[in-house]
């Protein structure tokens, strides 16, 4: 491995030494030799100190005999050697703890290795107290930068002190602790690019030791060395599930059935449970700012607390598809744990109603979108709450049907028989729930009546006492009525 004389000095951090080097960050030193030679560091004694001399600078070690001092360079040399092969097979066997642990050891200073959304893939703090830095505290905690710390690095890459190489940048930023007292954190960040896309980033610390372009020179041997075999480890979205598919369908697009059938089989695992119902989930932030910053992070974080759930960006907001008995409880679990990861600030979550056929998602996508608008604050917004007011402005079969509450359309599609039980709860509430004259616009028994209603109400647990509920079922068996089918 070729270094140059910065790299050479840091690892002679613990010598009496005497640096005389330029600030060139290039790699061109082969070896050291007992003569000067191009692309060489010359080795010899003068006086009670040993000369390493090269084209770049000279290091002076004091108080060293020549013999001593050659060896010592030499074993530098292949020290780096067996460091190199080392980050190699760690990073084609993904073990980024040993990674950030072999660049600790180069770097003297603490290692941070995030993937291109920074989220956590190892941290090295070479001896510090991460409870000195907030942001890395919090980041070895939950595994995953917060917003603070991406808009934080966002606007210290903006302007940096220097900029070395097109690709390494150090930084100066400062924040406040959790006590309100500010701190500062400088050091050296890359990100590391193939075909111009991002694969991940690292960032190391000025604390043990300040950073020099031998550690400017290091980043950039380690960015094409994580470039090239992230990116030929890449295996794509492990999913399966093809997100322009998906983005075609949200678009009313034609899509085969083969392929809408894939998708829905990877969706729910490829094993149906009668329990379990599709529902989709929109995420989105009121704030442009905290939009571009927190789309891929929250990603991120819903990927890795939330497996089983398939999520993707569509446009401007994040949109979860979940598949489970329960999805008000499952979407209000994830609010709730987003909240304590802080991600709560001026996000709201439209819920669409629960549906079973995957085909029908750019209308679940509509009710989400319809829910978000319908709500001005933060938080979330279902859309079975203002469900009647979108049944009443649109109209659009396909749409009220789909919109109707969705265990009275379950039941008209699936039960036909039970439909006049349907016909006989609208009777029953627009008549103010007065069993006798519904008995009587019915021409039948109130025993047949009381037996209906109370057969749908323990199939699907409603409560009559809810006026808002009351009036989404009339609405909801008025248009099935009229239309029939979906």
């Amino acid at each position: 491995m070729k270094l140059n004389l910065w790299l050479i000095a840091n690892q002679l951090s613990q010598y009496d030494i005497e640096t005389r080097i330029s600030a060139a960050t290039e790699r061109t030193i082969s070896g050291p030799l007992p003569v000067a030679a191009a692309g060489s560091v010359y080795v010899r004694n003068e006086g009670a100190d040993v000369i390493c001399h090269a084209e770049q600078g000279t290091i002076v070690i004091h108080d060293m005999e020549e013999k001593e001092g050659f060896l010592l360079i030499q074993s530098i040399f292949n020290w780096y050697d067996s460091w190199q092969e080392n980050i190699e097979e760690a990073l084609r066997a993904a073990d980024y703890r040993l990674f950030v642990h072999l660049c600790a050891q180069a770097f003297s200073n603490p290692v941070l290795l995030q993937d291109s959304n920074y989220l956590l893939l190892g941290m090295d703090c070479r001896g510090i107290s991460i409870g000195n830095i907030p942001e890395w505290r919090y980041i070895y905690e939950k595994e995953q930068s917060s917003v603070t710390y991406y808009l934080a690095m966002s606007d210290a890459l903006k302007n940096p002190v220097r900029k070395y190489n097109d690709c390494v940048y150090r930084f100066n930023t400062s924040a406040k602790d959790e006590e309100g007292n500010e701190y500062q954190t400088s050091g050296l960040h890359v990100k590391f690019r193939y075909l111009a896309r991002d694969y991940g980033q690292i960032t190391v610390l000025d604390k043990k030791r300040p950073l020099n372009p031998g550690d400017v020179a290091l980043l950039n041997l380690l960015t094409e060395k994580c470039s090239l075999i992230f990116a030929a480890a890449e295996r794509g979205d492990d999913s399966g599930v093809n997100k322009q598919i998906m983005n075609d369908l949200l678009e009313y697009k034609e899509v085969p059935k083969e392929q809408m059938d894939y998708h829905y089989s990877i969706i729910i695992r490829k094993s149906p449970d009668s329990d379990n119902r599709l529902c989709l989930f929109l995420f989105h932030f009121d704030s442009a700012k905290e939009r571009t910053a927190g789309l891929e992070l929250l990603k991120n974080i819903l990927t890795k607390q939330y497996p089983a759930i398939y999520n993707w960006i569509y446009r401007e907001d994040l949109l979860v598809i979940a598949y489970v008995p329960e999805p008000n409880i499952l979407v209000r679990q994830m609010y709730s744990w987003i909240g304590s990861q802080g991600y709560l600030k001026k996000l709201r979550v439209g819920v669409s109603l629960p549906f079973d056929e995957i085909s029908n998602l750019p209308y679940y996508y509509e009710q989400a979108i319809f829910a978000i608008n319908h709500i001005d604050s933060p938080g979330l917004c279902f859309f079975y709450d203002c469900a009647c007011e979108y049944l009443m402005e649109n109209m659009d079969r396909q749409r009220k049907l789909l919109a109707c509450e969705p265990i009275c359309l379950k039941m008209w599609t699936e039960e036909p028989d039970k439909r006049e039980f349907l016909r006989t709860l609208s009777v029953y509430l627009g008549l103010e729930r007065a069993t006798g004259l519904a008995a009587d616009y019915l021409s039948i028994h109130r025993n047949t009546i009381n037996y209906r209603i109370k057969y749908v109400k323990e199939q699907a647990g409603w409560d009559y006492e809810d006026p808002s509920l009351r009036n989404y079922l009339r609405l909801s068996i008025y248009y099935l009525t009229r239309w029939g089918e979906l």
